[in-house]
């Protein structure tokens, strides 16, 4: 290689269209177009050291042997994380515009530091403080190298600074700001590239970015409600200190939690458009991504990311606070009242739906939430050495039926005979019924089926039922009718006939009786009486003013004995019947137990002149 004298002014990265400090990027972030100014994520050193408050594990991305990149993230403290970054590229075959070709390589440490502003005294006061995160990372170039054609291999170092905000306005929207080389120039040393053998050093561009990502499609508290489901639409404006605007456009849907599928938009440094996509998988502790974007800032050449990611529940620090917790997430109940209990963590701070929960000395906690009918949410917010923990827990308040009973043998208000003192009320409740009572006194159920015995009163019986699903009374109200005792029936008892005592006639003599000529005879019409036509009218009128009941008409049915029936309803009659010296029997029939009684008695004279 040949000597070359460099003016000082010389800016080896930046001719190239290479920022020193821009590391490898991640599979993840290029799938979505790098609009990631405001998604926490383990690779977040790398876009804003903010985000990196919210995430952590172990991120590996791989584009080929020679580009390596490592991110880890982990809790140190309260609300606080410490990321640790490493990343290697070489980018060959630059063109350059003098002719030839160049190739850069380089090796980036970085360290970061993110913490939320409630941890600061001051700062803690405020509400927002608990939804806003700050970061810093400390970049360092180590053994920077570019080889052009025939010239003096070159090699340099320096470091710089990224500094970010990542605020969570919803739990669905959040906002993120960030500034990527922001050392001022030779300020303790940094903020330039020192070459080795040059005169001079090479400044850093600075670079600020603005980010939003809206979760769209997500859990209750999202816009769009779709269970197992996640849409995460994000952009990014990106403006270098010198240089044009840029732009990033993303998305993910992401389902069951564990299955992604990602695509972005994005300008490049010279204006010309890049598509990006990729996708994802998620499992128990670990997870894998992969990314394909159509140019690349520097060599213009498609180029495709792998990515490998780690993250056990427990790790380091990192520690879920809720040991377990009750009850689980989709329950229905009756109850208007919800029991949230279970065991936390020692020095875990807990919060249900906003409310501070202490915990015992074994660290169990149990609270009370009241319930409304429908679907009620519970958030469950922990926090336990910086490891925040948010669990949602939705509860359904059910209606319960307005008829509580499957079946029950009264639910016709039926009517008993006098003799009758009791009778068994039997049946069986709708799912979900825990108790019952009738007219106040508790009935047992067994396997939702209930039989009890109630006492019957001359008249209208009330009984009132309450079935509890739960806590939640649903009443109901029948009517029984016991009949009333019936008026006694004057029994005609007729007199025994007596026999006349024989009377003894003495023989008569017998006379001679002369023979005369015979007569004819006339013949005797017979005399045949016509039965009687009963008017109805009169008839109902006897019937009611001697029994109380009142007949409904003149029935068809003929009964064996009976000169009239008349109709009562259901099946039941009244029939008259002849049972002799002038006397007339009024009965009651029943058709449907084929019973008969003798309810009263009258003459055929009451019948004939009753006004």
């Amino acid at each position: 290689m040949m000597g070359l004298t460099v003016s000082p002014s010389m800016a080896f990265f930046t001719d190239l269209g290479i920022i020193p400090f821009q590391s490898l990027a991640a599979a993840r972030p290029l799938g979505i177009g790098e609009a990631v100014s405001a998604i926490s994520d383990v690779d977040s050193a790398y876009y804003n050291p903010g985000c990196l408050a919210w995430s952590k594990g172990i991120s590996i991305n791989l584009k080929d042997l020679n580009n390596i990149s490592a991110a880890q993230s982990f809790t140190i403290g309260e609300d606080t994380n410490l990321g640790l970054a490493f990343s290697t590229t070489k980018t060959s075959n630059i063109n350059l515009s003098s002719g030839g070709t160049a190739t850069v390589s380089r090796n980036i440490v970085a360290v970061s530091f993110a913490v939320n502003l409630a941890t600061m005294p001051l700062i803690s006061n405020y509400p927002i403080s608990k939804s806003i995160d700050t970061g810093i990372s400390f970049k360092m170039l180590l053994n920077g190298s570019i080889s052009q054609t025939g010239l003096t291999d070159q090699t340099g170092s320096g470091y710089d600074i990224d500094a970010g905000l990542y605020y969570k306005h919803l739990p669905w929207l959040s906002f993120g700001v960030s500034g990527h080389n922001v050392l001022p120039k030779n300020i303790l040393g940094g903020g330039v590239i020192t070459w080795k053998g040059i005169e001079g050093n090479e400044s850093i561009p600075a670079i600020f970015k603005t980010g939003v990502a809206a979760k769209i499609i997500g859990d209750l508290r999202s816009p769009i409600y779709m269970e197992n489901k996640e849409l995460i639409i994000s952009c990014d404006i990106e403006k270098p200190l010198t240089g044009n605007f840029i732009y990033h456009l993303g998305g993910e849907f992401a389902f069951e939690n564990n299955l992604f599928a990602r695509a972005g938009v994005s300008t490049l440094r010279n204006g010309e458009v890049n598509l990006s996509c990729g996708g994802g998988v998620k499992f128990e502790g670990w997870g894998g991504n992969v990314s394909y974007n159509t140019k690349d800032n520097v060599t213009q050449a498609g180029v495709l990311y792998l990515n490998f990611l780690y993250y056990p529940k427990e790790w380091g620090f990192i520690s879920d606070p809720i040991i377990s917790l009750y009850p689980a997430d989709e329950t229905s109940t009756y109850k208007t009242t919800q029991i949230v209990s279970g065991e936390v963590k020692p020095e875990t701070k807990l919060k249900i739906n906003g409310v501070s929960i202490e915990t015992d000395e074994n660290n169990n906690f149990s609270t009370t939430v009241n319930l409304e009918h429908g679907t009620n949410i519970i958030v469950v917010e922990s926090a336990y050495k910086g490891n925040d923990s948010t669990r949602i827990i939705s509860v359904n308040l059910k209606k319960p039926p307005e008829n509580p009973f499957e079946n029950i043998n009264i639910y016709d208000n039926p009517t008993f005979e006098y003799n009758e003192t009791e009778t068994t009320v039997v049946g069986k409740l709708k799912d979900g019924a825990t108790a019952m009572a009738i007219n106040g006194t508790p009935v047992s159920i067994t396997d939702l089926n209930f039989d009890t015995n109630i006492n019957l009163i001359t008249g209208e019986n009330h009984v009132d039922t309450t079935v509890y699903f739960e806590d939640q009374p649903v009443q109901t109200g029948f009517t029984l009718y016991r009949k009333e005792k019936p008026k006694p029936v004057a029994v005609y008892k007729p007199k025994p006939k007596q026999e006349p005592k024989p009377v003894v006639t003495p023989k008569p003599k017998p006379k001679v009786i002369p023979k005369a000529k015979p007569k004819t005879q006339k013949h005797v019409k017979q005399v045949v009486r016509k039965p009687i036509k009963i008017n109805y009218q009169k008839v109902k009128q006897i019937i009611k003013a001697k029994t109380g009941i009142t007949i409904k008409g003149e029935a068809k049915l003929k009964l064996p004995g009976y000169f009239a029936v008349y109709v009562l309803g259901g099946e039941q009659y009244i029939a008259l019947k002849n049972i002799g010296s002038g006397f007339i029997s009024i009965d009651y029939y029943n058709a449907l137990s084929n019973k008969w009684k003798v309810i009263d008695v009258i003459t055929y004279s009451e019948l004939l002149t009753f006004n």
